[in-house]
Protein backbone atom coordinates (compact mmCIF):
# COMPACT_ATOMS: atom_id res chain seq x y z
CA UNK A 1 0.00 0.00 0.00
CA UNK A 2 1.68 3.69 -0.72
CA UNK A 3 1.61 6.50 1.43
CA UNK A 4 0.18 10.01 0.36
CA UNK A 5 2.09 12.68 1.32
CA UNK A 6 0.81 16.17 1.03
CA UNK A 7 2.46 18.77 -0.52
CA UNK A 8 -0.03 22.37 -0.96
CA UNK A 9 -2.47 21.41 -3.12
CA UNK A 10 -0.65 18.31 -4.67
CA UNK A 11 -0.29 14.62 -3.19
CA UNK A 12 3.34 13.03 -3.66
CA UNK A 13 2.73 9.39 -3.01
CA UNK A 14 5.47 6.95 -1.37
CA UNK A 15 5.88 3.53 -2.48
CA UNK A 16 6.53 3.11 1.43
CA UNK A 17 4.79 4.31 4.35
CA UNK A 18 7.32 5.13 7.24
CA UNK A 19 7.69 2.74 9.68
CA UNK A 20 6.36 3.14 13.56
CA UNK A 21 10.19 3.31 14.62
CA UNK A 22 11.09 5.75 11.66
CA UNK A 23 13.54 5.96 9.07
CA UNK A 24 16.84 5.54 10.98
CA UNK A 25 18.95 2.70 10.94
CA UNK A 26 20.51 1.90 14.60
CA UNK A 27 23.14 -0.62 13.27
CA UNK A 28 24.58 1.88 10.59
CA UNK A 29 27.70 3.42 10.80
CA UNK A 30 27.70 7.17 11.54
CA UNK A 31 26.66 9.75 8.75
CA UNK A 32 29.96 11.51 9.50
CA UNK A 33 31.85 8.49 8.21
CA UNK A 34 30.15 9.63 4.33
CA UNK A 35 32.36 11.65 2.08
CA UNK A 36 31.91 13.28 -1.08
CA UNK A 37 33.30 10.92 -3.75
CA UNK A 38 32.81 7.58 -2.01
CA UNK A 39 31.62 5.04 -4.10
CA UNK A 40 28.37 3.40 -2.44
CA UNK A 41 25.70 0.30 -3.14
CA UNK A 42 22.73 -1.07 -0.87
CA UNK A 43 19.14 -1.65 -1.22
CA UNK A 44 15.74 0.57 -2.35
CA UNK A 45 13.89 1.69 0.70
CA UNK A 46 11.61 3.86 -0.62
CA UNK A 47 10.55 6.01 -3.95
CA UNK A 48 8.35 9.21 -4.47
CA UNK A 49 7.95 10.14 -7.79
CA UNK A 50 11.32 10.34 -9.20
CA UNK A 51 13.82 10.00 -6.40
CA UNK A 52 15.36 7.07 -5.00
CA UNK A 53 16.28 6.11 -1.39
CA UNK A 54 18.69 3.80 -0.62
CA UNK A 55 20.18 2.43 2.71
CA UNK A 56 24.06 1.99 1.94
CA UNK A 57 25.09 1.16 5.21
CA UNK A 58 24.76 4.85 7.02
CA UNK A 59 22.58 6.01 10.16
CA UNK A 60 20.10 7.51 7.41
CA UNK A 61 19.40 6.54 3.52
CA UNK A 62 20.76 8.18 1.21
CA UNK A 63 18.60 9.80 -2.00
CA UNK A 64 19.34 10.62 -6.00
CA UNK A 65 16.90 11.75 -8.05
CA UNK A 66 16.50 9.88 -11.79
CA UNK A 67 15.26 10.62 -15.38
CA UNK A 68 12.42 8.50 -14.84
CA UNK A 69 12.26 5.99 -11.43
CA UNK A 70 8.88 4.36 -12.96
CA UNK A 71 10.96 1.09 -12.87
CA UNK A 72 12.18 1.26 -9.41
CA UNK A 73 10.67 -1.37 -6.43
CA UNK A 74 11.63 -1.20 -2.92
CA UNK A 75 14.21 -4.41 -2.49
CA UNK A 76 16.02 -3.34 -5.99
CA UNK A 77 19.90 -3.71 -5.30
CA UNK A 78 21.96 -0.22 -6.70
CA UNK A 79 24.73 -0.30 -6.95
CA UNK A 80 27.89 2.44 -7.70
CA UNK A 81 26.35 5.38 -6.30
CA UNK A 82 28.79 8.15 -5.47
CA UNK A 83 28.26 10.42 -2.38
CA UNK A 84 27.89 14.23 -3.33
CA UNK A 85 26.42 16.29 -0.41
CA UNK A 86 26.27 15.04 3.36
CA UNK A 87 24.19 17.64 5.77
CA UNK A 88 24.98 16.11 9.08
CA UNK A 89 22.84 18.76 10.95
CA UNK A 90 19.96 17.83 8.94
CA UNK A 91 20.73 13.86 8.69
CA UNK A 92 20.63 14.00 4.70
CA UNK A 93 22.61 12.18 1.96
CA UNK A 94 22.64 13.33 -1.11
CA UNK A 95 23.54 10.90 -4.07
CA UNK A 96 24.59 10.71 -7.65
CA UNK A 97 24.15 7.74 -10.23
CA UNK A 98 26.96 7.12 -12.58
CA UNK A 99 27.43 5.97 -15.90
CA UNK A 100 28.63 2.57 -14.16
CA UNK A 101 25.32 2.35 -11.87
CA UNK A 102 23.49 -0.24 -11.94
CA UNK A 103 20.05 -1.89 -10.91
CA UNK A 104 19.43 -5.19 -9.38
CA UNK A 105 15.80 -6.11 -9.18
CA UNK A 106 14.50 -9.05 -7.60
CA UNK A 107 14.17 -10.92 -10.66
CA UNK A 108 17.85 -11.00 -11.41
CA UNK A 109 17.15 -8.69 -14.24
CA UNK A 110 20.33 -5.86 -14.25
CA UNK A 111 19.54 -2.46 -15.76
CA UNK A 112 21.35 0.61 -15.72
CA UNK A 113 20.33 3.74 -13.86
CA UNK A 114 20.37 6.83 -15.69
CA UNK A 115 21.31 9.80 -14.42
CA UNK A 116 18.94 12.64 -14.17
CA UNK A 117 19.64 15.06 -17.00
CA UNK A 118 21.52 17.94 -16.28
CA UNK A 119 19.98 21.60 -17.07
CA UNK A 120 21.01 22.76 -20.27
CA UNK A 121 23.28 26.08 -19.98
CA UNK A 122 22.88 28.86 -21.31
CA UNK A 123 26.69 29.29 -23.43
CA UNK A 124 26.93 26.80 -26.73
CA UNK A 125 27.23 23.12 -25.95
CA UNK A 126 30.99 22.56 -25.45
CA UNK A 127 32.63 21.33 -28.92
CA UNK A 128 36.09 20.51 -27.71
CA UNK A 129 37.83 17.21 -27.81
CA UNK A 130 37.31 16.09 -24.61
CA UNK A 131 33.54 16.74 -24.80
CA UNK A 132 33.41 14.74 -27.88
CA UNK A 133 35.41 11.75 -26.27
CA UNK A 134 33.46 12.02 -23.01
CA UNK A 135 30.14 12.00 -25.33
CA UNK A 136 31.21 9.28 -27.41
CA UNK A 137 32.80 7.02 -24.63
CA UNK A 138 28.94 7.36 -22.77
CA UNK A 139 27.45 5.77 -26.66
CA UNK A 140 30.23 2.92 -26.14
CA UNK A 141 29.26 2.36 -22.71
CA UNK A 142 25.22 2.70 -23.56
CA UNK A 143 25.35 0.23 -26.44
CA UNK A 144 27.77 -2.27 -23.91
CA UNK A 145 24.71 -2.50 -21.54
CA UNK A 146 22.79 -3.10 -24.11
CA UNK A 147 24.49 -6.07 -25.57
CA UNK A 148 27.59 -7.03 -23.38
CA UNK A 149 26.98 -7.84 -19.47
CA UNK A 150 29.46 -10.46 -19.48
CA UNK A 151 32.46 -10.65 -16.71
CA UNK A 152 35.57 -11.67 -17.81
CA UNK A 153 35.27 -15.01 -15.39
CA UNK A 154 31.69 -16.64 -14.92
CA UNK A 155 31.13 -17.59 -10.72
CA UNK A 156 32.57 -20.13 -9.95
CA UNK A 157 30.14 -22.87 -8.40
CA UNK A 158 31.16 -22.73 -4.70
CA UNK A 159 31.22 -19.05 -4.85
CA UNK A 160 33.90 -16.19 -4.64
CA UNK A 161 34.98 -16.57 -1.20
CA UNK A 162 38.75 -17.45 -0.23
CA UNK A 163 38.77 -19.76 2.45
CA UNK A 164 42.03 -19.50 3.69
CA UNK A 165 41.52 -15.36 3.72
CA UNK A 166 43.15 -13.45 6.41
CA UNK A 167 40.12 -11.46 8.35
CA UNK A 168 39.36 -7.81 7.27
CA UNK A 169 40.33 -6.51 10.90
CA UNK A 170 44.05 -7.12 10.02
CA UNK A 171 43.87 -4.47 6.72
CA UNK A 172 43.19 -0.56 7.56
CA UNK A 173 42.72 2.33 5.33
CA UNK A 174 45.44 3.61 3.02
CA UNK A 175 47.24 0.22 3.82
CA UNK A 176 49.82 -0.94 0.64
CA UNK A 177 48.59 -4.08 -0.95
CA UNK A 178 49.74 -6.26 -4.02
CA UNK A 179 47.41 -9.01 -5.52
CA UNK A 180 46.51 -10.61 -8.31
CA UNK A 181 43.32 -9.76 -10.59
CA UNK A 182 40.51 -12.63 -10.64
CA UNK A 183 37.78 -10.74 -12.63
CA UNK A 184 36.91 -7.86 -14.65
CA UNK A 185 33.72 -6.44 -16.03
CA UNK A 186 33.97 -3.05 -18.39
CA UNK A 187 36.01 -0.36 -16.18
CA UNK A 188 35.91 -2.68 -12.86
CA UNK A 189 38.46 -4.77 -11.84
CA UNK A 190 38.73 -7.34 -8.81
CA UNK A 191 41.75 -8.16 -7.18
CA UNK A 192 43.01 -11.12 -4.67
CA UNK A 193 44.68 -9.24 -1.82
CA UNK A 194 44.39 -11.71 0.70
CA UNK A 195 40.65 -10.91 1.89
CA UNK A 196 37.51 -13.55 2.16
CA UNK A 197 36.19 -11.53 -1.07
CA UNK A 198 38.10 -9.78 -4.15
CA UNK A 199 39.09 -6.32 -3.46
CA UNK A 200 38.03 -4.27 -6.74
CA UNK A 201 38.33 -0.48 -8.11
CA UNK A 202 37.13 1.33 -10.62
CA UNK A 203 39.70 2.26 -14.03
CA UNK A 204 39.08 4.51 -17.26
CA UNK A 205 40.50 2.54 -19.91
CA UNK A 206 40.98 -1.02 -18.35
CA UNK A 207 43.64 -2.96 -20.03
CA UNK A 208 43.70 -5.65 -16.90
CA UNK A 209 43.56 -9.42 -17.47
CA UNK A 210 43.03 -12.38 -15.14
CA UNK A 211 45.94 -13.08 -13.54
CA UNK A 212 47.82 -9.74 -13.76
CA UNK A 213 49.82 -8.95 -11.00
CA UNK A 214 49.32 -5.95 -9.45
CA UNK A 215 51.70 -4.02 -6.85
CA UNK A 216 51.41 -0.69 -4.88
CA UNK A 217 47.80 -0.39 -3.80
CA UNK A 218 46.02 0.97 -1.61
CA UNK A 219 42.90 0.59 0.49
CA UNK A 220 40.28 2.89 -0.01
CA UNK A 221 37.48 1.73 1.91
CA UNK A 222 36.52 -1.15 3.92
CA UNK A 223 32.80 -2.08 4.79
CA UNK A 224 33.69 -4.80 7.43
CA UNK A 225 29.73 -5.59 7.52
CA UNK A 226 29.19 -6.66 4.28
CA UNK A 227 33.27 -7.74 3.75
CA UNK A 228 33.78 -5.20 1.22
CA UNK A 229 37.12 -3.82 0.26
CA UNK A 230 37.67 -0.91 -2.18
CA UNK A 231 40.57 0.05 -3.76
CA UNK A 232 41.89 3.18 -5.08
CA UNK A 233 42.82 2.86 -9.13
CA UNK A 234 46.51 2.42 -9.65
CA UNK A 235 46.18 5.24 -11.87
CA UNK A 236 45.08 7.68 -9.30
Amino acid sequence: QKEELTKGKSKIVAAKPKPADGWEHQEGKPLSEAKPGLIVSGKVTNIVNNRVWVDVGFTSDGTFALRDASNFKVGDQVTSLKVHEVDLEKGNLQLRAQLRSQKKSEDGKVTRVLPKAKAKAAAEPPTSKAAAVAKARAKAMSQDWKTDFSAARRRPSDGWKHKDAKPLSEFTVGMAVKGTVTNTLHERVWVDIGTEKDASFWMEGNSFKIGDEIPDLKIDSIDEQRGRVLLKSPSS
